[in-house]
């Protein structure tokens, strides 16, 4: 039996930074457990997407859907970047939480349009996350 999880993956040393990719990596795989990651996807094609056109009920359903997941993949990217984020990881996370707290509008075209930013930096903080 192995005595420690640096034997049991035949590694003589694992440094801090190895150790948090991992956990970086198990959070990001907890989190797409609990999640659908085809139809997320799809959530961003019917907000972004070339034909995009979504109804006023669907425009409620979507914001409700992407707020909730906002701060999740906040906190990933963060997590990622051992909480020294970087001029892009810092500015796509302020925005996100800027975006998390207003309060959707409750008019077809500004709610129109505070989704489409809603949809815009997941699709960023989604990115970031793939950078790595």
């Amino acid at each position: 039996m192995y005595q420690t999880f640096r034997e049991a993956l035949g590694l003589d040393e694992l440094s801090r930074h190895d150790v948090e990719r991992v956990l970086t990596g198990l959070r990001i795989s907890v989190w797409l457990d609990g999640v659908d990651v085809d139809s997320f996807y799809d959530h961003l094609e019917a907000v972004l997407g070339q034909d995009a056109a979504p109804a006023i009920y669907e425009i409620e359903e979507l914001t409700e859907r992407l707020r909730r997941a906002l701060m999740q993949l906040v906190a990933m990217v963060l997590a990622q970047c051992h909480h020294q984020p970087g001029a892009e990881a810092s500015g796509t996370s302020g925005r996100a939480r800027a975006l998390r707290v207003e309060e959707p509008p409750g008019d077809f075209l500004p709610a129109r349009g505070h989704l489409r930013r809603l949809a815009l930096v997941t699709q960023d903080l989604l990115e970031l996350l793939a950078e790595d």
